[in-house]
């Protein structure tokens, strides 16, 4: 029994060598290492605090060595005593990585879970990040490590075995000049005493401040991106203004001229084709305008209009048709079946015999020219 429980202290008390795949803490002032609820009533027991109340702290003096957790997966929430259980902030996806444990100027913020041994056995608790130095070692060769009460082995197993219900913590350090080294300002790879050791903390805090500047250079493109759609929208909508603002200046330009023209021709009212079919006799002798199209010549001064098929809106089955006399000689009109429409001045002349849509013969609504007042 005696040699099984010398077995385990020494399992437990003497690391003796730094391992590369695993991560350490070292202690650059005094600090306390805030227990973990589960480990209460054992570090009790073991005579290592005197209360079981919640956030109790373990004082521990700078230079002590301490193995981190997880590699420094496993994080406690910022001023809560509830760690994170297996949740890997540092391991994690790089937004809940940078978001709970990294400031924006690159400081943690979230304590690191640590191991602290007793001659007893070993239990966890966290340590404030900013406290001390965070590293892995990278060099082949074994770094020693050393009891900071200068005991030596054989005093830590005695005390162990001459009262096994009081157990006393343990404290580990490294060489002064290397822990001089790491508690003094460096980069974040450093070699001392023939060792090469990465700083963790650097390390994690520099990629983050990369992860943020990236973070803000996207915003800004995104930023400079909406800005620039935003102006596109705006330079838009000014150019459909102003198309539409000239375009409302050319059509009071165009009614303008229209007016002067029926009012220099003498124009007494605008009226529809229809109007003219149904009743001709009423515009005897009046001048008046009418929206029309050309059908066809007549004769060289002469020619049918019609109501045509682009006007839909005022068709009445067949085609509504006049015949106008008086044009001037030479003159051109377009023809077709959609032929543009055209307004004219036009005076009653009572009827004249023509032909209608269907060829049949009838006394046709007859116009005399005035003038064409303009055209599509």
């Amino acid at each position: 029994m005696k040699k099984i429980l010398i077995a385990l202290v020494v399992l437990l008390i003497i690391p003796s060598i730094l391992h590369a795949e695993e991560s350490y803490f070292l202690a650059c002032k005094d600090v306390k290492i805030t227990v973990n609820n589960t480990d209460l009533v054992s570090l009790h027991n073991a005579g290592i605090i005197d209360s079981q109340d919640e956030n109790i702290t373990i004082p521990f003096k700078k230079g002590n060595l301490f193995l981190v957790v997880g590699g420094g997966g496993r994080v406690k929430t910022v001023n809560s005593n509830e760690h994170m259980g297996s949740y890997f902030k540092y391991k994690g996806r790089l937004q809940q990585f940078r978001s709970k444990c990294w400031s924006d100027s690159g400081e943690p913020v979230c304590p690191l879970e640590v191991v602290f041994k007793t001659t007893g056995r070993q239990y966890s608790g966290f340590v404030e990040l900013t406290s001390g130095c965070w590293f892995r070692v990278d060099s082949e060769k074994t770094i020693p490590v050393k009891d900071m009460k200068g005991k030596d082995f054989t005093e830590i197993i005695g005390s162990f075995l001459k009262d096994r219900s009081k157990a006393e913590l343990v404290e580990e350090t490294l060489d002064k000049e290397i822990v001089d080294a790491m508690c003094s300002p460096h980069s974040t790879q450093l070699s001392v005493a023939g060792y090469t050791f990465t700083d963790i903390k650097m390390e994690k805090s520099e990629k983050h401040l990369k992860l943020v500047e990236r973070d803000r250079l996207y915003e800004e493109e995104m930023k400079e991106r909406f800005r620039q759609e935003e102006k596109a929208k705006e330079e838009k909508a000014r150019i459909e203004r102003e198309e539409q603002r000239i375009l409302r200046e050319k059509e009071a330009a165009k009614l303008k001229e229209q007016e002067e023209i029926r009012r220099k021709y003498g124009v007494e009212k605008v009226a529809r084709i229809g109007d003219l079919e149904i009743n001709p006799y009423e515009y005897e002798g009046r001048t008046i305008a009418v929206l029309v199209q050309f059908k066809k010549m007549l004769s060289s001064t002469s020619a049918i209009f019609f109501s045509g098929y682009t006007n839909l809106r005022d068709a009445t089955g067949a085609p509504d048709q006049i015949i106008v006399t008086g044009i001037p000689k030479g003159t051109h009109f377009k023809g077709g079946f959609m032929a543009p429409k055209v307004m004219l001045a036009l005076k009653g002349k009572g009827t004249i015999d023509g032909t209608n849509a269907f060829g049949a013969r009838i006394r046709a609504p007859h116009f005399q020219w005035v003038g064409l007042i303009y055209r599509e």
